[in-house]
Formats: structure tokens, C-alpha cells, sequence
């Protein structure tokens, strides 16, 4: 591996480095606190200590950011933009962007990756890791770090991506983003979104108005402290306080699928799962859902299950496990329950016929001990009576 010299001029004054735009080529002039070296058309940017990045470093190679276990970079302004070929942000450290997002991808005619690795920290004011209009390439985002914002989503889609097959959303296990003024997670426009066993903290936990999204495990919270109102609305979203906010809205790609399989969600002032279209026409937009484990908590005096008429005429039977905590006002969780599946009183789902099996196995190892009680007695007396017998016919004979 050598060193080169990349399409990025570094200044050294005061700890402060200013690189041009990144496009490809070499690293001049490196300072002690950065090395810059590539194999190929794969660069590496390892920085040692503490420092301030002035402009955008747009990404069109395979590009990986090593932070070395200790680097805190400011940015003074927009961050990565990634223009094709792959991001990878790695080694314990943290990036910060008081003025704008710390990754944002971009149309382009190449696809794009971008890697969160687990350790890194990202804080930004508004979107941290943004994907915008991608209708000429195809986007995979991997996340295993922590995202923060201090005033919108921490990761978000834009409503301007409504091809169904490129952008796929990989939040993984240990994960965590947070918004202290938004969701935490805002998909408006259309992605594969799979979440792992993360955190995901907002004023909402989740707000989508568009695509897929599974979540295997998840904890998702929504923060507001009292509800908000739920109208739908173009190029924004009214957070509500719900930990997964659904807006069917007509501007936005279609349809909306939703799969839950364990986890834990729940609102401290709203419901667990709200979801709401334009007014004048209460025509939902969810077309498939399902939920087969997890447990939900509605806050007090509120549904698990906040949604339309319209929803739920066009989705039945979806849930068939899982805990559902709330005012349910309406019965919706029994409406949504499987056929044959019953709801106990503590709001856990269960199948009497696995609870009428599971009984019978129990009472098979386990036999009622005053069943054993009488056979002994009863067989105490058989063999009583038998010796009572004997003595009898050796007397008289």
C-alpha cells in the first residue's frame, strides 16, 4: 500500500484541516494527524486526532473513513456526499455537523454504499445519514452505529425515491438512533428498510409514508410528551408521538407494508401504531401487515392501535402473537387477531389449542399427586385384604 495523492489539498492550521472535494487521485501534504493511501481505487483516510473539516468530501470511489479508536472530526459544514462507489465509516470515534447532515447519497448513475460501522458516533442538527432522489442508481445503507440530531430524523428518506427497487435500509443489531425534535427515523420516500435489534428514540420512534419495513426485534419509542396532531402533510411530517406513525398520503409511492416480528414499542403520550390518511379521503395506504410477536404499550388512556376505518376494513387477521398493553376501546387487537386465536387478560395473544396440548403433556409428566394418593391407598387395601383372607381360610382349616 502506498501513499498518494488525492484530489484533496490539506491545510494545517491549528489543529484545523480543509480538504477540496474529493473526487479521486492522491492525498498532498498529509499533516501528522492523517494519513491518506489507497490500494487501487480504494482509499483509506485514518485520522489520528481531534480535527475540523471546512467543506463537502464527495465520494465517487470506494472510500473508508478509520477514525482509529479516537478521532472526533467537526465538520463547519455539509459532510459526505456520495456520488457512487461505497462510503465506510469506521474505528470508535465521532463525527459532528452543527449545520447540516453527515452523509448524504445522491442521484448518480453508479450505485452506492454507505457503512456504518459499529463504535462510530454520528451527531448532526438536521438529517444525519440522508438517502435523496435515487432514480438512476441503486442505494444500500448499513447501519450499526449510532446516529444523533438535535432537530430532525436521524436517518431519513426523501419523498422524491418511489422506484421500489433502489434503496435498501439495514439497521442492525446494537444500532441506535435518536432524534431529540423528530422521528428518529423518517421514511418518506420508498426503501427496503429492515431494523435488527436496535434503539430507535424520537418525538416519534418510526414515521413512514411509504415502502417496506420489517422490524426483527426492534425497540422503538415515541417521545413527545403529549400527542401531536395527526394531518397529513407534503414534504414534512407532524410528529404525533406514536412509536410507529403511518401516514397515508397520495403524493408519496405506494403501497406501505409493515412486518413486526418481537421487539418492545410503545408512546408515552400517544398510541403504539397510529396511522392516518388526507382529510376528505381516510383511504389507508397500508396494504400489508403483519405481527407475529412483541410487546406493546399504548400510553395511559390510549389505544395500541390508533388507525382508520379504512385500514382496518382491508386489514384483518394479521396478528398472531405478541402483548398488546392499552385502552383498547374498540377491540381492535381482537379484530386483528388470527382466527382461532384468543387474547388473555393480561393482553398476551395465545393459541387455546397449544394451551389445551400443553396441559395434557403437563398433567401427563406431572400427575395430580391425589391421584397417586388414592391408587396407593386402594392398592393398600387390595393387598390388606388379601392377607385378611389368607388368615381366615388358615384359621378354619
Amino acid at each position: 500500500m502506498k501513499k498518494v495523492l488525492f484530489f484533496i489539498t490539506v491545510f494545517v492550521m491549528s489543529m484545523v484541516v480543509m480538504p477540496n472535494v474529493y473526487a479521486q487521485g492522491t492525498c498532498n501534504s498529509s499533516p501528522s494527524n492523517i494519513t491518506c493511501e489507497n490500494e487501487g481505487d480504494s482509499y483509506t483516510i485514518t485520522i489520528d486526532e481531534g480535527a475540523t473539516l471546512t467543506e463537502t468530501i464527495t465520494i465517487t470511489k470506494d472510500v473508508t473513513i478509520n477514525l482509529n479508536g479516537k478521532a472526533t472530526v467537526n465538520f463547519a459544514g455539509p459532510a459526505f456526499l456520495v456520488k457512487g462507489g461505497s462510503l465506510v465509516i469506521e474505528g470508535n470515534g465521532t463525527i459532528t455537523n452543527s449545520n447540516g447532515s453527515i452523509v448524504r447519497i445522491a442521484d448518480s448513475s453508479a450505485d452506492s454504499t454507505v457503512t456504518i460501522e459499529k463504535g462510530v458516533t454520528l451527531e448532526s442538527k438536521t438529517q444525519t445519514v440522508y438517502i435523496g432522489s435515487s432514480q438512476n442508481n441503486k442505494t444500500t445503507v448499513n447501519i450499526a452505529g449510532t446516529l444523533k440530531s438535535t432537530d430532525e430524523a436521524a436517518f431519513y428518506v426523501n419523498g422524491t425515491l418511489k422506484d421500489a427497487d433502489k434503496a435498501t435500509v439495514n439497521i442492525l443489531d446494537g444500532a441506535k438512533l435518536t432524534s431529540d425534535n423528530g422521528a428518529a427515523m423518517y421514511l418518506a420516500g420508498y426503501a427496503k428498510t429492515t431494523v435488527g435489534k436496535a434503539t430507535i428514540i424520537g418525538k416519534s420512534g418510526i414515521g413512514i409514508k411509504s415502502g417496506e419495513l420489517t422490524l426483527n426485534g426492534s425497540t422503538v419509542k415515541g417521545t413527545l410528551s403529549s400527542p401531536g396532531i395527526a394531518s397529513a402533510e407534503t414534504g414534512k411530517i407532524n410528529e404525533t408521538g406514536a412509536a410507529i406513525q403511518i401516514e397515508s398520503n397520495h403524493d408519496y409511492q405506494t403501497p406501505i407494508k409493515l412486518e413486526i416480528n418481537g421487539g418492545d414499542y410503545s408512546s408515552i403520550s400517544n398510541s403504539v401504531i397510529q396511522e392516518y390518511a388526507e382529510t376528505g379521503t381516510n383511504e389507508t395506504y397500508v396494504s400489508e401487515i403483519s405481527i407475529t410477536d412483541g410487546v406493546f404499550t399504548a400510553a395511559e388512556g390510549k389505544k395500541v392501535f390508533d388507525v382508520t376505518e379504512s385500514f382496518t376494513t382491508k386489514n384483518t387477521e394479521f396478528i398472531t402473537g405478541g402483548t398488546f398493553n392499552g385502552q383498547d376501546d374498540d377491540n381492535l387487537v381482537k379484530v386483528f387477531l388470527k382466527k382461532g386465536l384468543i387474547i388473555r387478560e393480561d393482553g398476551t395473544v395465545v393459541d387455546p389449542t397449544k394451551i389445551s396440548q400443553e396441559s395434557q403433556n403437563d398433567n401427563t409428566k406431572n400427575p395430580d399427586t391425589s391421584d397417586i394418593n388414592l391408587y396407593l391407598l386402594l392398592s393398600l387395601i387390595a393387598v390388606s385384604g388379601c392377607g385378611i383372607a389368607y388368615t381366615i381360610k388358615k384359621r378354619f382349616n
